[in-house]
């Protein structure tokens, strides 16, 4: 699973990483984060939780739980560790290795 940081959340950033790395046609879950909301404009299926009423959107079942569960795990690596901006692709790219490559794992 390949993880990019873009540099802000504005839609003007977002629209174009989705269209370049997200396949037409794919589902996309979201929390409800305005630049967000016009993914149902493009050529995917959107559906997206509000955080501020629930965690589980109760109509859909949409959740955000694996988003959530990966920076619950990204989150204390990166305080302990600090990464400079510039840096953030290689530190998540070192992040992923173990995710990615679990069937190469010894154990």
């Amino acid at each position: 699973m390949p993880v990019y940081p873009p540099p802000n959340k504005k839609m003007s950033t977002i629209f174009p990483i989705v269209l370049e790395r997200v396949e037409v046609g794919a589902t996309i879950y979201t929390n409800e984060h305005k630049s967000y909301c016009k993914l149902n404009n493009l050529v995917y299926v959107h559906d997206s939780v509000c955080h501020r009423r629930e965690y589980v959107n109760q109509q859909t079942g949409v959740s955000t739980r694996g988003v959530d569960s990966f920076n619950n795990e990204l989150n204390p690596d990166l305080k302990k560790k600090g990464c400079c901006y510039n840096k953030r692709q290689e530190f998540l790219n070192e992040f992923m290795w173990p995710f990615n490559n679990s069937e190469n794992r010894i154990v």
